[in-house]
C-alpha cells in the first residue's frame, strides 16, 4: 500500500480497529503492528469522538475526527508511530465558531490533506478543504462552495482530489469535484459531475 493511501471508518469513537485492517496490507509502515483497538483520540469520555479517519504517514500514521471538547465540534489530528502509539499530542486543526464535521484524511506521507464541512450558527453548511504539517501547522484552508457538504479527498504524488454534495438551490443539489496541488493552487476547476439529492 502506497504511503498515501488511506482508510476511513465510521465510528463513534476515536478507538480504531482499523489497524486489523491495515495489518492484513503489507506495508512496511504495518509490519510490526498488531491488530488492536487503540484509544488515540485523548478526547475526555464525557466529550466524544465521531467520525475517524486513518491515512498512512511515511513513518506511522494519522488519525483525525471531531469531538466536542472546546463548546462545539471542531476537527482534531493525531500522528502515530508504527506500533500505533501517540507520537505527540492530538491537536485541534480548525478553530472560529462553526460547527466542523466528517473529517476526510489523506496524506502525501508528511502534510495531513482533511476535508470537512462546517456548519454556521444558521445552519448554513460550509465544504471545506485544508492542509496541515504532521505538527498541526495550518499550511492553507478554503471554503470549496458556498453551500455543501459531506467533503471526501484523495491524493495522486502531488494532486489533491477533493469531491463534495454542492446544494445549489432549496431542493437541488449536485456532486463536484476539482484537483489542487499541495500549495493550494487550484489544477482543475470545481465541475459539476452528476445530481444528487438534499439527503444524499
Amino acid at each position: 500500500m502506497a504511503a498515501h493511501d488511506k482508510r476511513a471508518f465510521g465510528t463513534s469513537t476515536a478507538v480504531l480497529a482499523a489497524f486489523t485492517v491495515l495489518a492484513g496490507c503489507g506495508s512496511p509502515a504495518t509490519a510490526s503492528l498488531d491488530p488492536a483497538l487503540l484509544d488515540v483520540s485523548e478526547t475526555p469520555a464525557a466529550f466524544g469522538a465521531h467520525e475517524a479517519s486513518l491515512s498512512v504517514l511515511t513513518d506511522g500514521y494519522a488519525v483525525a475526527w471531531h469531538d466536542t471538547r472546546n463548546g462545539h465540534p471542531e476537527i482534531y489530528a493525531h500522528t502515530l508511530d508504527r506500533s500505533g502509539q501517540p507520537a505527540g499530542p492530538a491537536r485541534r486543526l480548525t478553530g472560529g465558531t462553526a460547527a466542523a464535521y466528517e473529517a476526510d484524511l489523506v496524506s502525501d506521507g508528511e502534510r495531513l490533506i482533511i476535508g470537512w464541512y462546517e456548519k454556521s450558527a444558521s445552519d448554513m453548511l460550509t465544504p471545506k478543504l485544508g492542509v496541515w504539517s504532521r505538527d498541526g501547522e495550518p499550511q492553507w484552508a478554503t471554503a470549496l462552495a458556498t453551500s455543501g457538504r459531506n467533503t471526501v479527498v484523495g491524493i495522486h504524488e502531488d494532486r489533491i482530489f477533493a469531491a463534495w454534495i454542492q446544494d445549489e438551490t432549496e431542493t437541488e443539489s449536485s456532486v463536484w469535484a476539482g484537483w489542487w496541488n499541495v500549495a493550494g493552487t487550484v489544477l482543475v476547476r470545481p465541475t459539476r459531475l452528476a445530481p444528487a439529492g438534499r439527503t444524499t
